[in-house]
């Protein structure tokens, strides 16, 4: 394996780590806000960085959140749409 190869290997591994750290991010979000709606008295906020320095944001008095959702109308992308409608709505409930 030539040097060049290496370093696109390296991208690619640090690539995949950071997809999984985004990921690891709004699963926590998404429960924050499943917490959030069920009202059960426990949010686990340390569960990413993401969802720790959006504590405050959420939960203090006053608080309130925007989220925006981008939806596609091709049928190629069918699902990741429900899936973004169906998160988008449990977002809205979580703040209702």
């Amino acid at each position: 394996m030539d040097d060049s190869s290496s370093r696109a290997v390296k991208r690619d591994k640090a690539a995949i780590a950071e997809g999984k750290e985004i990921n690891k991010s709004l699963l926590c979000l998404k429960e924050c806000f499943r917490a959030l709606h069920s009202s059960n008295g426990h949010v686990n906020f340390r569960g990413s960085k993401l969802t720790m320095l959006l504590r405050r944001h959420l939960v203090s008095d006053g608080a309130s959140a925007c989220m925006i959702a981008n939806v596609s109308p091709g049928e190629e992308d069918a699902r990741k749409t429900a899936n973004t409608l169906a998160y988008s709505a449990l977002v809205a409930q979580a703040g209702a």
